[in-house]
């Protein structure tokens, strides 16, 4: 924990905050969490991974970016972790490996509901390859089949 945070969280002690400051302080202590397990894990994505600044935005039902802020919803946050924190873990890799392979940019004149979909498959191909524990998970019998071409 850095400095700063120590400060803030003494501080944060000291006086008395909203609910809603709350929720956003721990949501945000959880997406600290989640990368310090990625780094873990992938060392070498130091960099990726850290380059997004957290943004809260509510009334979405999952992570999000736009290339500069990962967007969070800190109710869905503290409602997921604790149940699927591998959940959270594999959503937060996965929207960085989308921004590494630029794939929001190089859509170019293809369908977007194809081309999203495409590059979501891809990226779960390669996050279920990477044998991590952070982000490993059971595969079901219909994902092996045709994503991981298992035939019977």
């Amino acid at each position: 924990m850095t400095n700063i945070e120590q400060s803030n969280e003494k501080r944060q002690r000291s006086q008395a905050i909203t609910q809603t400051e709350w929720e956003q302080y721990m949501a945000e202590k959880i997406l600290r969490l989640i990368r310090h397990e990625l780094y873990m894990d992938f060392r070498y994505m130091d960099v990726a991974l850290s380059a997004l600044s957290y943004q809260p935005k509510e009334g979405i039902d999952t992570l999000g970016t736009e290339g500069d802020h990962l967007f969070y919803s800190a109710d869905h946050l503290l409602r997921v972790y604790p149940k699927n924190p591998v959940y959270l873990n594999r959503c937060y890799l996965h929207m960085i490996l989308h921004l590494i392979f630029c794939h929001p940019w190089l859509q170019g004149s293809r369908n977007a509901a194809d081309w999203d979909l495409a590059c979501d498959i891809m990226i779960e191909y390669l996050i279920d390859h990477m044998e991590q524990t952070s982000v490993q998970r059971i595969t079901g019998l219909l994902r092996r089949k045709y994503i991981n071409g298992w035939s019977p």
